[in-house]
């Protein structure tokens, strides 16, 4: 029995003193790469989130555009006309990219056909149509501004 007492004590130090990789748990190398690949997972994770986030703020504005439906048999004028035109009738400008997230929820549960367009001094713009000509665009104003609930502009992209 002493002879296996010696020679798994042996073995214990001679481990310990050479620092062995069974004992550490592997190499510095080998830690650095799990390190590595941790970091890049989290980075798909997050980028999947923002994902899931975009699509459920999309989701909240087409059902606030189908409630409006709901309640009124016909959506409002803006999400008729809207198209995909250079001249933006804007309904709010913001600085952070959240307050146009929130302002332009609101936007949608009230109907517009609402997207953010990066201006080019980095305002975040909530736009709540798009027309092919600045003409179409005043003339939608014009509409909006009668009804007296919101200061709007044009701008083009």
């Amino acid at each position: 029995m002493r002879p296996t007492i010696y020679f798994v004590s042996l073995f214990v130090i001679a481990a310990f003193f050479t620092q062995c990789d069974i004992f550490r748990g592997g190499s510095d190398e080998e830690q650095r790469a799990r390190d590595l690949e941790m970091q890049k997972m989290d980075s798909v994770i997050r980028t999947q989130q923002d994902s899931i986030l975009e699509i459920e703020r999309r989701l909240r504005q087409k059902q606030a555009q189908l409630e409006s439906l709901r309640r009124t048999g016909q959506p409002k004028q803006s999400v008729m006309t809207s198209g995909s035109g250079n001249f933006h009738v804007i309904a709010g400008s913001f600085r952070n990219p959240k307050y146009a997230e929130e302002f332009s929820d609101k936007m949608a549960q009230e109907g517009y056909n609402v997207k953010i367009v990066k201006a080019r001094n980095g305002f975040n713009l909530v736009s709540i149509g798009a027309y092919d000509s600045y003409a179409a665009a005043l003339n939608r104003i014009k509409e909006i501004r009668e009804g007296g609930r919101y200061q709007v502009w044009v701008y083009q992209n």
